[in-house]
C-alpha cells in the first residue's frame, strides 16, 4: 500500500505457527471528483442527463463538461 498508516500490529499464534497481522485504514484517497455540467447553462446533470437548472432531458454528451 502507498502511504498506508498502520493502526495496530499484532500476531496470531496457532501452536508453533505465528502469523503477523497489521491493520490499516481502508480509505486513503479523499479527493473530489468533478461533476458533469450542462455546457449551455452550467447546471449539474442528474442520472438521466437531466439538467436541474434549465429542465432539459437527455442532454447529449457533446454538450457536457466536467466541473465543480
Amino acid at each position: 500500500m502507498v502511504n498506508a498508516r498502520t493502526m495496530r500490529k499484532f500476531a496470531i499464534e496457532l501452536g508453533i505457527i505465528i502469523i503477523p497481522v497489521t491493520m490499516s485504514k481502508a480509505v486513503t484517497d479523499h479527493t473530489q471528483h468533478p461533476h458533469e455540467l450542462h455546457m449551455g447553462c452550467g447546471g449539474r446533470l442528474g442520472r438521466q442527463n437531466y439538467c436541474k437548472v434549465c429542465s432539459q432531458i437527455n442532454i447529449d454528451k457533446a454538450n457536457t463538461i466536467k466541473g465543480f
